[in-house]
Order: structure tokens, then sequence, then C-alpha cells
């Protein structure tokens, strides 16, 4: 039997493996939240994928001061300056070097996917893994490699390996403009996906492509900030939930949870939407419910709380049977018959198929001072967004208030992809804020 067959057979169970693994951790941090102990739902994947209400993900993101050091370096060639990011070592000499790509240095005996298409991120296999360029072909050039796959540095060191005089790391499509200043083995810069194609077709078009890394400096100026991480997943932002149970050693693990959602933030320092790494606006699926301000967090003014009994229903309405349920639940749970998966009393709202309209239902409760709370909807142009009543006034501190949100497509088959809004209730002091993700159905 080859390889490839033993995978092929083998990969069903590793996942049926995964899914119970994942289920077991689950039920644990579901058995955790009764207990009222705080969990959060780590994820190595570049999606985060998490159907259960109670477990809580993490997005990384950059948090820049109002002014920042980005070490630029400039290389030159006959398209003209470039800008890169290193901290890496100048030249050695002050003069153009030939320029060539790593599959033009690959070893006789490396495997290198063609690259004519660098839009092909598949296909795009310039990745100077360490033993695949021969020094005979690289020595005292400097080398264009893709990102990708292996280490950044590692790829500068197989090119030094390799005798090459210097090395540019161009990103592939998936990192477009996400570039880092990497303290290189020799003289190095990373560019950015679209002048790393220019770089390439300007390899191909002549028969000496030559070029030149300048060294890289100190660029001090304002910066947007936040900014999420390329390798984030996709979840809300957190910070130790001990602060706030030291603050509030009432609310429950719920409450805080959701303190630090409504409270965060999607704009930067500038006051713009925040930006992914590639400088694009970023969406609820890279940031979650935001940016966490945790003095925001400690006093949010409203709250959407859940109780056990919420978890075991929303977990009748995924289908989980009386076999599942006594894995944390002792006796039997008799499911409702009047539960909506979609009143679940979370801090945010979520319709993957919207067709026609939808009505769901939540519930606030004040934590803050007695007041009157007003709501504003940011509307989608495909999309009618209403809230009933759109007044709630709180008297009191624990007072609960609930209200209905109907969606409704303004037309079949809308909206073409996803559509992000927000519900936002505020008092004059505070902004307790909910983001909302529709989709239609097909």
């Amino acid at each position: 039997m080859s390889k490839k067959t033993m995978v092929i057979l083998f990969a069903p169970l590793v996942v049926l493996c995964l899914i119970a693994m994942l289920e077991k951790l689950r039920i644990k941090e579901l058995t955790f939240r009764i207990s009222g102990v705080i969990v959060f739902g780590p994820t190595e994947e570049k999606e985060a994928i998490n159907g259960a209400g109670w477990v809580r993900l993490s997005a990384p993101g950059s948090v820049r001061k109002a002014t920042v050091e980005d070490f630029n370096s400039i290389l030159i060639s006959h398209l003209g300056c470039r800008k890169g990011m290193s901290l890496s070592k100048p030249m050695p000499e002050f003069r153009l070097y030939p320029l060539i790509s790593a599959a033009q240095a690959k070893a006789t005996n490396a495997s290198v996917t063609d690259a004519s298409n660098l839009r092909v991120f598949a296909l795009c296999k310039l990745l100077c893994k360490l033993g695949t360029l021969d020094p005979r072909k690289a020595e005292g050039k400097i080398v264009a490699c893709l990102r990708g796959e292996t280490d950044r540095v590692d790829k500068g060191l197989a090119c030094l390996q390799a005798g090459a005089a210097g090395m540019i790391l161009c990103n592939d499509y998936a990192d477009r403009n996400s570039l880092s200043a990497d303290v290189h083995y020799f003289q190095a810069t990373q560019v950015a996906y679209e002048d790393g194609v220019e770089i390439f077709n300007y390899i191909k078009s002549t028969d000496k492509p030559v070029a030149f890394l300048i060294d890289p400096g100190a660029d001090r100026r304002n910066r947007p900030a936040p900014l999420m991480a390329s390798f984030s997943s996709i979840g809300p932002n957190t910070i130790t939930p001990e602060i706030l149970k030291t603050l509030h050693p009432d609310w429950s693990p719920t409450t805080i949870r959701s303190a630090i959602m409504t409270s965060a933030r999607i704009r930067d320092n500038s006051f713009h939407p925040m930006e992914d790494s590639s400088h694009f606006e970023a969406t609820p699926f890279e940031y979650g419910a935001g940016h966490i301000q945790p003095n925001r967090a400690m006093d949010p003014g409203l709250v959407y709380d859940l109780t056990f009994s919420d978890y075991l229903n929303f977990l009748c309405d995924i289908g989980y049977n009386q076999t599942l349920f006594k894995q944390f639940q002792n006796g039997i749970y008799a499911c409702l018959e009047s539960t909506n998966l979609y009143d679940l009393n979370y801090p945010s709202i979520a319709v993957p198929k919207l067709s026609g309209s939808l009505t769901l239902t939540r519930t606030v409760k004040n934590v803050g001072c007695p007041g009157t709370y007003v709501a504003r909807v940011r509307q989608p142009s495909t999309i009618s967004i209403f809230v009933e009543p759109m007044t709630l006034k709180f008297e009191k501190i624990g007072e609960e208030r609930s209200f209905h949100v109907t969606l409704k497509a303004k037309a079949v088959g809308e909206p073409q992809g996803y559509a992000f809004e927000s519900l936002t209730w505020l008092d004059g002091h505070h902004y307790v804020r909910s983001p909302i993700v529709v989709t239609a159905a097909t």
C-alpha cells in the first residue's frame, strides 16, 4: 500500500478523533462555566471553528505606539526603488548585483514547481528551502524567494549557504502587504506581494537583471493602531478576566464576557475602521467583537447574561440527545419545544441563511446607574433592521429589559456575501455594541 493510499484511508479516522476530542473539550469547558470558571478556547487553525457558545476565542492584533520605528530597506533595480523591510546587514559593496529567482538557482536534485504565474498561489514554489539552491548558480547574486511553508529567516540561510550576496523575500498573495523586520543571517529584505510580482516579471523580462539593497533605516511616523495580525484566527479580544472578577465579584462568567465584547472598539487611533495586516478594512471575521477597552469593560452599562439552562436549550437546538447530556448533566434534561436557536442571549447576532425576514429576542441587564438607553442601528444597503422597542429605561441595578430585532432582506438573494452591521445601545455615557453578521439563504 502506498503512502498516499494510507493517508486517504486514515484521514477520516483522524478527523473523527479530532471531532471527539473537540466535543470533550467543549463539554469540559461548559462544566467549568457552570462552576463559575472562565475558559478560553485557543485554536491553531487559520479559520477558527467554534460551534459552542460558551467557548471564547481570541484574535491577535498589534498595538502600536503613536510613534513607531519600522525598519525599511530599499531595493534598487532597473524597476526603480521598491521599499522592503529588514534588520539585516548592508551589502558588502556599493554596486548592482546580478538578480535571479530561486527557480533559476535550484539545485539539480531539488524539486521546484513552475512559477510562471505568481498569482496562482498553489503553483508558486520558489520557496528557497534549505539544500535546494545550487552554489554554482547562486554565488555572488541576489536571489528572489517566495514566502511560505518554511521560516522566513531559514530562506535567507539557504541563500547564504549557497553563497548568494543577498535575498529578496517576496510575499505570497495570502500575506500580501504583511511585512516583518527580521534579523536575517545576511543581506536581505522582504517586499509586499505586488512588488514581488514586478520583481519576478522583471527577472523574466531581461537577460541581465540586477539589484542592490540599501541599508535598513528607521522610519518614524504615526501609524493606525490597532492592526489585526495576519495569522489571527476569528474571535473577540480578551483581557485577563480576574481584573473584572476582582472589581465585580458577583459577576458571572457570561456577564464578564458580555462586558468585554460589548465595550470593544472597531476603530483605530486615527478613528478609521481597523485594518488587517494587508491594510484592507477588517471585519468581525478578523477582530470578532473588536479590540478590548479595559476601562470601558469595567463599566459596560448593560450586559447580556446567560444561565446553564440557556446553554442546555442551545444544545437541544443543535441536536444533542440524552446520551450526550449525561456527560455533564445528572439525570434527564427535558428539552423545551418552543426554543429558538437565534434567541440565545449572546452579545452578538449571526444569521447565516436569511430568507425573507427573521425576528429574534435579546435581554439586557443593567449593571450601572439608572438611565435610559436608545438603540442605534447601522443599516446595510441590502437588509432592513428594526428594533422594538427603540428605548429601554432602567431604574435600578439588576433590572432587565427585553427587545426584539427583525432582520429583513430587501430583495431575494440579498445580501450577496456577508453583511456586517451592528446594534448599539447608548445612554450618553455607555456604548453597548453588538456586531451583526448576515448572509442570504442559497
